[in-house]
């Protein structure tokens, strides 16, 4: 007899089981913070809603965090504090743009993917940078002396150019 042949009797007899399905493939999710004004320190409080449960975490702007989930549905939810709006969700192809009210954005994640989710706050209360006085350059003034320097090493530089070339 061979190895076929005593591996469908094994099983027939009930002596080896194979499993009834094979495990669903692993996704990912990455959740990302994003925050205005550039840079911030102030964390923020998610929620993952999922098949398992909920899962709490904090991130801080600039920073994410990566799951490794079934597939299903899920719901990401951001706890906004009192003085920031949530401007924006993107997971994957689904957008929110706000205020989003809710803080939150339902998605769905197939065997397999990879979703990426990003959440933009903005804090309304910081001003913005002051805008340049009028009549000012966006350029830097240079010195006389600092712009003979520069033309000066433009020169050398090119007559070491044309020097190889020769």
């Amino acid at each position: 007899m061979n190895l076929r042949a005593w591996s469908s009797l094994l099983i027939l007899l009930g002596a080896v089981t194979l499993p009834s399905a094979l495990p669903a493939q692993e996704s990912t999710l990455s959740v990302l913070k994003q925050v205005a004004p550039i840079p911030h320190t102030r964390s923020f409080s998610f929620t993952l809603e999922g098949p398992s449960g909920d899962v709490p975490f904090s991130l801080v702007g600039g920073h994410s965090r990566e799951f490794h989930l079934e597939p299903g549905t899920y719901v990401v939810r951001e706890d906004v504090p009192e003085d920031w709006e949530l401007l924006a969700i993107r997971c994957g192809s689904l957008i929110e743009v706000g205020p989003v009210a809710s803080g939150a954005l339902r998605f769905q994640l197939g065997p397999g993917e990879a979703v990426l989710c990003r959440f933009l706050n903005s804090n309304p209360s910081v001003p913005p940078p002051p805008p340049p006085p009028p009549g000012a350059s966006p350029v830097p003034d240079l010195s006389p002396t600092a712009l003979s320097l520069l033309m000066m090493a433009l020169a050398v530089g090119g007559a070491l150019i044309l020097r190889r070339l020769e």
